[in-house]
Order: C-alpha cells, then sequence, then structure tokens
C-alpha cells in the first residue's frame, strides 16, 4: 500500500507513492489537508466549523464558498486518495483505503 506523507513543519511537502505533490494553489488549502490528516480518521466535520477555522474575519457564506474551493483543489490534486461525502450540513472524508493508514505527518 502506499502513502500519503505530509510534512507540516518548516515548508510544506507531501508525497504519494515517493512522488511529490505540488501545485497547491492556495495556503488555506494546505492548512486544511493538514488538518484532516491530524483529525482522528472518519471523523465528521461540520462545514461551518471548518469554515470558521480557516477563514475567521469574513462570513460564513464567504467562508463556506472558500471551503468548497479548497475541496475541489484538494480532490484535483488528490484524485485517488481523497473523496468528500456530503451529508446533510457536514463532510466525511475518507482516503482511497482510510485517511489513517495512507496519512503518515512527520
Amino acid at each position: 500500500m502506499s502513502l500519503l506523507a505530509v510534512q507540516a513543519l518548516g515548508s510544506f511537502e507531501a508525497h504519494h507513492a515517493g512522488q511529490p505533490i505540488t501545485g497547491f494553489p492556495r495556503r488555506k488549502t494546505t492548512a486544511l489537508l493538514v488538518y484532516f490528516c491530524l483529525e482522528q480518521p472518519g471523523k465528521m466535520h461540520q462545514r461551518d466549523t471548518l469554515g470558521g477555522l480557516l477563514w475567521t474575519d469574513i462570513p460564513q457564506e464567504d467562508a463556506r464558498r472558500n471551503l468548497r474551493q479548497c475541496l475541489y483543489q484538494l480532490r484535483l490534486l488528490l484524485p485517488n486518495l481523497l473523496q468528500a461525502t456530503c451529508r446533510s450540513n457536514s463532510l466525511h472524508l475518507l482516503g482511497a483505503r482510510t485517511m489513517s493508514r495512507l496519512s503518515t505527518l512527520f
């Protein structure tokens, strides 16, 4: 099984199967990926909570729009590793197998 390795201390780096993943368009997109790697795998995340964590100084509607854009960007960068399933007003993020097995933070 190949791993998703994320280095969050110092300069940000992400690798999958030994290959670097580049092209993260925004700092908030990398922050969201790091947050998902650190959080309990399989945990449900409220959209409003995620938006509030990343965009504390803008209205909730704008934060949700920004969150949608970040999730879209993550799906483009990690097409086989990250899936978002919407259930009511929350997100459940999964890896191709399980985030706990795919994510390594060092």
